[in-house]
């Protein structure tokens, strides 16, 4: 499997372990999750600590707290609302760091592989890795 593939791989467990749990804003099933930090950066990426689950109205629709259509508003939002991952996202967000190597990609397919076949939601904890 070239790496293309598996980050791909990755992408989809991501959002499925997102779409176990409830919408952020409304409480409703999520649809997908947000990457506070964008999916370019690649060190967080496959973090779970790095999405927010949202149904796609608070992701990409007309919300007043869209986080893809009104980011200034979703950012103060988070801030009150989920405020111990709003801390980690700022402290995070500029941090340079190298790509992951395969080895590293590999090791969270299995981890995330693991958290999805149990089928409970992601809880976000601060002290979560």
């Amino acid at each position: 499997m070239k790496n293309a593939a598996l980050v791909a791989e990755l992408d989809g467990l991501i959002q499925a372990i997102a779409c176990l749990g409830r919408c952020a804003a409304c409480f409703n099933p999520a649809s997908c999750g947000h990457h506070l930090i964008p999916r370019r950066s690649m060190f967080y990426r496959h973090d779970l600590r790095n999405i927010v689950p949202l149904m796609d109205f608070h992701h990409t629709g007309d919300s007043d707290i869209c986080a893809e259509r009104h980011p200034q508003a979703f950012k103060e939002w988070m801030k009150e609302h989920r405020p111990e991952q709003y801390a980690w996202w700022q402290k995070n967000r500029t941090l340079i760091h190298k790509v992951p190597q395969r080895e590293a990609l590999l090791a969270t397919r299995e981890r995330l592989r693991a958290f999805l076949a149990e089928g409970k939601p992601y809880r976000w904890e601060s002290d979560n890795v």
